[in-house]
């Protein structure tokens, strides 16, 4: 029984230390394949980058030296604002960005690393304002919708007052 555990704690312990957490300033990229300074196999793991409040601006996953799983960016009071996902480099499923509110402000899937669909803007107040339509990435058509001018007239007033 003591030696099971003794395997399945030394197992744990490889996939724990395989997936190390490091600063992004350490973070150096040689011919597309991403590696930590001085070191010479590709990296695996996770690379953060913080503001000087301390909270995360990005947080990347990487595998082999390329992107792999979630990637996020942050705004300086913690609230997301990208995510994205890869698998072995290349962009995968659904993107998101986000107004500093919370609210989805751009929205689009990714099909073998290029935009696929319909990929939509929308305001802070959840109206859509922009679709471009992608087809294998490139961009075949843009609709954009009508929105309150008024309302956009008194945030700049106000952001500039």
């Amino acid at each position: 029984m003591l030696k099971k555990f003794l395997i399945i704690l030394a197992a744990f312990s490889i996939i724990a230390c395989s997936g190390r957490e490091v600063d992004i300033s350490k973070k150096q990229e040689r011919g597309g394949i991403v590696y930590i300074v001085n070191e010479e196999k590709p990296f695996s793991g996770v690379i953060t980058g913080k503001y000087g409040n301390g909270q995360i601006k990005i947080k990347e996953t990487f595998k082999d030296g390329k992107y792999n799983g979630e990637q996020y960016t942050y705004y300086d009071n913690g609230q997301v604002e990208s995510k994205a996902d890869f698998e072995n480099g290349v962009a995968k499923g659904t993107y998101f960005q986000y107004h500093r509110n919370g609210e989805i402000s751009y929205t689009g899937q990714f099909m073998n690393g290029k935009r696929q669909g319909e990929w939509n803007r929308y305001t802070d107040d959840k109206k859509l304002i922009l679709t471009e339509f992608y087809n294998n990435g490139t961009l075949e058509d843009v609709k954009q919708y009508l929105v309150d001018t008024d309302k956009v007239k008194q945030k700049i007033l106000d952001f500039f007052n």
